[in-house]
């Protein structure tokens, strides 16, 4: 099954394997506005993966909404050293970036493995946002291939499989996840019981946990906890 993926034009060279653009509740219209607004003069790719039937429940699709259409910005604390051009830093040391947009479902092992190490080539850097069963499958990735990533936040992460190492190539890596699925049930709360829900990760960088009401669809609130990415 192809992934749903939504870049701006201006990156669609890079990708070489097959995909869709809408697919579940995304529809063809909606990508291709959202295709349209994405597109940014920075080579810094914001790429926000979404988990498993987010392009039917729309979790982490509704963020990239947000940072689309709404014109929020957003912003990465980064040293100072990294300050590039169309970058600009307030009193706390927060660089404000002017991100190209992407998104793609949680089915993308193989698009992103051929589609980062294409734009990294020509100068971009990338950073991440992944939930679930997308956090997963980068994080697969970057163990696996070492891929050079700016910034990678993993939201609530799931899957049968072992963090052995933090990959060497990730800038930031700041994992945020729910503390307890059962003691305040929810139902999304089942895609983290059912599929392992890793919570707290010894080689991240930082970790934030969130209790309860908060599950394992609040991406949003768990966004709102981000010592790293802040969405204003």
């Amino acid at each position: 099954m192809l992934p749903v993926v939504i870049l701006p034009k201006l990156l669609q060279d890079y990708a070489t394997l097959p995909y869709k653009t809408y697919g579940g509740n995304i529809a063809l219209k909606e990508s291709q506005i959202l295709q349209t607004q994405s597109a940014r003069n920075h080579k810094h790719i914001l790429y926000f993966i979404g988990g498993f039937l987010d392009t039917y429940y729309k979790v982490l699709f509704h963020v990239f909404e947000i940072c689309v259409n709404t014109h929020h910005i957003c912003a990465i604390k980064l040293p100072t050293h990294t300050l590039k051009q169309n970058d600009f830093m307030d009193s706390d040391n927060v660089i404000y970036q002017d991100f190209c947009f992407m998104y793609s479902s949680f089915n993308c092992l193989r698009f992103l493995r051929d589609f980062i190490p294409n734009v990294i080539r020509d100068g971009y850097s990338v950073s991440v946002v992944a939930h679930s069963w997308g956090a997963k499958n980068i994080l697969k990735l970057c163990l696996r291939y070492n891929f050079p990533l700016h910034t990678l936040i993993t939201l609530d992460c799931v899957g049968y499989f072992t963090i052995t190492h933090r990959p060497t190539r990730i800038h930031q890596w700041e994992n945020i996840y729910i503390t307890d699925f059962v003691g305040d049930y929810h139902r999304p709360n089942l895609a983290a019981i059912i599929g392992n829900g890793q919570q707290y990760i010894q080689h991240a960088d930082s970790n934030i946990g969130i209790p309860p009401p908060a599950h394992h669809a609040s991406v949003i609130t768990m966004l709102k906890h981000s010592k790293i990415l802040q969405i204003v």
